[in-house]
């Protein structure tokens, strides 16, 4: 009988010191750019701004859409889940410029009660029906939604059941933001992320929002990770769904999540921004990647206002924080061609619509 006690011994010791071994990989992770401690429980995923200059906007620029529970995605103009948010993402503008809101309060509501978007139809991305995914609508559907509701709450202008309604709607799509179905990809973890931990700030759910911390770290390696990588090819074409994207759409989708993330991260009390990862900080990304679109390269796509993916939306949220980086008259300038002198300034998708509303830009 020793034999086999000493090999049982054994193997509890390695199988304890494999354990240990996994514990502080662990430890060492969750401390980078910031520990799950340093949430501030009196902070906001989003505050309302003072200036809403910038908000407003037509719906007429919102594509035709159907309320119901089935989310399919499609080709545009028939995206029918990219099409609704980009009508909510509107909706929240104008009710911040003081228009049509309770017509719109109605209108959502009566989304929430149909339980609009709630079922994600899942195709295989090889089909030819495949034209993306349904988990990513519901990842930047959710932030506005909770934006909706902060900021109504604002107000005083939700009515307890009116809340519920809305809670309870948003509440449907969380499950499938956790999950790598169709949610696998950088940007997508990240945008997920963004989701969770709005959600998590709105509905006072800790565990929410450090899960969604966690999918939000998933792409800082990218992003801090690749500055000034020559592999970061700008001819490098990737398959994207039906159409095809390049590192550099690619690289800028991503930044796009990670600058909201950071934002959000930053008003629950972690300073995101200044998180450094291999000696280096997402200011560091910023400097960079604002030099790499400086230079219009021909290949990136993103010179754009009004588009699901391809925009530099996330200019007027970098800039709502950083307003004085040696970075910023650059990155006015990019945002002030590429809008045109139109108000809203973007209508960036899938960061929610017209971000500079949201984020107080002007």
């Amino acid at each position: 009988m020793t034999p086999c006690i000493s090999i049982t011994f054994r193997e509890n010791v390695e199988r304890t010191a494999r354990i240990l071994f996994f514990v502080v990989v662990l430890i060492a992770l969750s401390g980078s750019p910031a520990s799950s401690q340093d949430f501030d429980r009196n902070g906001s995923h989003w505050y309302p701004p003072s200036s809403v200059g910038n908000c407003g906007g037509s719906f007429s620029d919102a594509l035709p859409f159907a309320l119901q529970r089935k989310l399919v995605r499609g080709p545009n103009p028939r995206d029918n889940g990219r099409n609704f948010a980009h009508y909510v993402g509107i909706g929240l503008s104008r009710t911040m410029a003081d228009m049509d809101v309770e017509t719109f309060k109605k209108f959502i509501v009566s989304a929430a009660e149909a339980k609009s978007l709630t079922k994600p139809v899942f195709i295989d991305p090889d089909s030819q029906d495949y034209w993306g995914s349904p988990i990513y609508v519901q990842s930047y559907l959710l932030p506005l939604i909770a934006k909706y509701i902060t900021y109504m709450d604002s107000k005083g202008l939700l009515t307890a059941e009116e809340r519920k309604k809305l809670v309870d709607w948003g509440g449907k799509m969380i499950s499938g933001q956790k999950k790598r179905r169709e949610n696998g990809s950088v940007d997508s973890r990240v945008a997920s992320g963004v989701a969770l931990m709005s959600w998590g700030s709105l509905t006072d759910q800790r565990k929410l929002i450090k899960r969604g911390y966690r999918q939000y770290k998933e792409a800082i390696p990218f992003v801090i990770g690749n500055i000034g990588n020559p592999k970061l090819d700008p001819l490098q074409v990737l398959k994207h769904g039906k159409s095809k994207i390049t590192d550099l759409d690619s690289y800028n989708l991503t930044l796009a999540h990670v600058i909201e993330g950071a934002a959000i991260l930053e008003n629950l009390g972690v300073r995101a921004f200044d998180a450094e990862y291999k000696g280096r900080t997402l200011h560091d990304a910023v400097d960079w990647w604002t030099s790499v679109i400086a230079a219009k390269p021909k290949e990136f796509q993103g010179y754009k206002r009004y588009s699901d993916n391809y925009h530099v939306g996330w200019i007027p949220i970098y800039l709502s924080k950083f307003p004085d980086r040696p970075v910023a008259p650059t990155l006015r300038r990019i945002a002030e061609e590429v809008s045109k002198g139109k108000r809203p300034m973007f209508a960036a998708i899938s960061l929610g619509g017209p971000v500079d509303c949201f984020w107080g830009y002007q």
